[in-house]
């Protein structure tokens, strides 16, 4: 969900398949999971999630903004059920649907900092220089500490997504 450009990925992961053989990943959500809209309890920990996600988006694009345009890392097919279907399509290599089940992690924390260190290592989070990643912190701390503040909780829902593609049938090599 990462890489760009990311054709020649789907493409080397079709080539490396066994005839048959299924290729599965778990990768980001965007989209708002089975788990949280079917838990009204889980409305808060997913709250979370979305506010954080925003402070980080707003940060790259600030402060980065020919890294990509929406704040967001990668190819924008991998942020939707659609451009994963697209990206694993019959030409491609794949023989199967793509299969997409929703979940999540909870993360439980007792301060802002414990969310804080979450993200602390993640992505590009981890290549920033010593300024830019404790503006980065100052920015989440202020959103993390505001949602404790008023939702009493340091409970996250992070939102992932289970793919599985089938690789070519056997016998069409």
């Amino acid at each position: 969900m990462l890489m760009l450009p990311v054709e020649p990925v789907v493409a080397e992961l079709a080539r490396v398949l066994r005839p048959g053989g299924m290729f599965s990943a778990v990768v980001g959500s965007t989209s708002v999971s089975p788990l949280s809209s079917d838990s009204p309890e889980l409305a808060t920990q997913r709250a979370l999630w979305t506010e954080t996600g925003a402070a980080l988006r707003a940060f790259w694009q600030t402060e980065y903004p020919r890294l990509q345009t929406d704040g967001r890392v990668g190819d924008a097919r991998a942020m939707s059920a659609d451009g994963w279907r697209e990206l694993f399509r019959p030409e491609l290599g794949y023989a199967g649907a793509v299969e997409l089940q929703e979940f999540d992690i909870l993360v439980k924390e007792d301060s802002p900092e414990g969310i804080w260190h979450f993200f602390e290592e993640t992505y590009l989070v981890s290549l920033l220089d010593a300024e830019a990643k404790e503006s980065l912190r100052r920015r989440l701390i202020d959103v993390i500490a505001e949602h404790e503040r008023t939702h009493r909780t340091l409970e996250m829902a992070f939102p992932l997504r289970l793919l599985t593609v089938e690789g070519t049938a056997p016998g069409s090599t």
